[in-house]
């Protein structure tokens, strides 16, 4: 259960979207999360950022595992002249 007190200290961000970046934090527990922000413009163009629910939490050595499979992952992608298609971004998500 998350403490309701813990704080959030963002580690570093990237762009995945139009719209939207991936956060990863330390929380003041020792978790570290992995959370989805989205950003969208208001009506009098200012911008509204909002934390998507279902945020990946978890201690170093689950974070370091993430880092390994995406580098697995990464280094074994085919080059993009074998993708059919690339899947267009929806800048509304």
């Amino acid at each position: 259960m998350m403490d309701k007190n813990a704080k959030f200290k963002e580690l570093g961000r990237a762009k995945i979207g139009l719209n939207k970046s991936l956060v990863v934090s330390i929380r003041s527990d020792g978790f570290f999360s992995l959370a989805q922000q989205v950003h969208a413009e208001t009506d009098n163009d200012n911008t509204i950022s909002v934390f998507l629910k279902n945020t990946v939490m978890v201690y170093r050595d689950g974070l370091v595992a993430m880092r390994d499979l995406l580098d697995e992952v990464v280094a074994n992608l085919p080059p993009e002249e074998n993708v059919e298609e690339k899947p267009q971004i929806d800048p509304h998500v």
